[in-house]
């Protein structure tokens, strides 16, 4: 009967997870659902009169699930652009003190959706188009450079959709991006990618071609040659971005884009390849 009371505490934790493979997956119906399914099961364990029993079954303060759940929510409704709700839950996750966990652990947790509820509502201020605060925003990434590859992005977002230019900017922070292969998440990889496609877009809008094109195959020419997987989204949009403005293409850069062509062909007939010898193997052994 104990164990049973206890069971919603060993929900929570695996829902962390869950929620950032949807994340990872741009699923971002499922993570808002997902975020308040979270929120629901961390306030049952917060409520609980047997909390503290239920407390030490979380591998984290109870603050982080709070926490947790409305910023996965917030950047969910912020990725759909429904921006009024995305500010809404970084109200929510701003300040957990109500929480009343005095614990170091606990006030680092705190602490840090204090930090995340500033930078998100600065990027949300970019999105909206609030472009008086672009130095402030521009001020805030080169003190805190980890933020720096989602800031341009937030930036590009805003470029296009206002008809802004923002060169001094992406001057500015550029030289902070990391070699691809640096990144060693799904998350920090997409980011490198998608921001390179928005810069390319970006140099198309203002007719700068040559350059939009280089960055589209710098895109192939990763995906071509790294062993990182589940990028196929990225790849079809270089892919389509190129074949739309090949007209536009020098003769290097068709040689190139031939050349990358030829491998991803060569990678693929290598795979199926090998794929029919393992076959051939296994069918052998039986």
């Amino acid at each position: 009967m104990q164990d049973n009371f206890l069971s919603d505490a060993h929900e929570v934790d695996p829902l962390v997870k869950i929620l950032k493979m949807a994340y990872e997956l741009e699923c971002w119906e499922k993570v808002i659902f997902i975020s308040d399914k979270l929120l629901t099961e961390a306030e049952k364990v917060y409520r609980s009169p047997v909390r503290f029993s239920k407390l030490r079954k979380l591998d984290r303060p109870i603050a982080y699930y709070f926490g947790y759940s409305y910023l996965m929510k917030g950047s969910a409704l912020q990725k759909l652009k429904q921006y009024d709700k995305a500010k809404e839950c970084i109200k929510k996750y701003e300040n957990l003190d109500w929480l009343g966990d005095d614990c170091a652990e606990s006030k680092k947790v705190i602490s840090d959706f204090k930090f995340f509820a500033h930078a998100n509502t600065l990027t949300l201020d970019i999105l909206i188009g609030s472009i008086d605060k672009l130095p402030e925003y521009t001020a805030f990434l080169l003190d805190h450079p980890d933020e720096i590859l989602s800031g341009l992005i937030t930036i590009l977002e805003a470029a296009l959709d206002y008809s802004i230019v923002v060169d001094k900017e992406i001057n500015l922070l550029m030289p902070y991006i990391k070699d691809f292969n640096a990144y060693n998440n799904h998350m920090d990889c997409t980011d490198y990618l998608s921001f390179y496609f928005l810069l390319s877009i970006y140099r198309i809008k203002h007719q700068e071609y040559h350059g939009s094109i280089n960055l589209i195959l710098h895109i192939l020419n990763i995906l071509s040659t790294s062993d990182k997987i589940g990028y196929d989204g990225c790849f079809k949009k270089a892919v389509a971005t190129f074949e739309a403005f090949r007209s536009h293409a020098t003769q290097d850069q068709l040689k190139e884009y031939q050349a990358i062509q030829k491998t991803i062909s060569e990678g693929v007939v290598k795979n199926e390849e090998s794929a029919a010898f393992s076959f051939i193997g296994d069918w052998n052994s039986k």
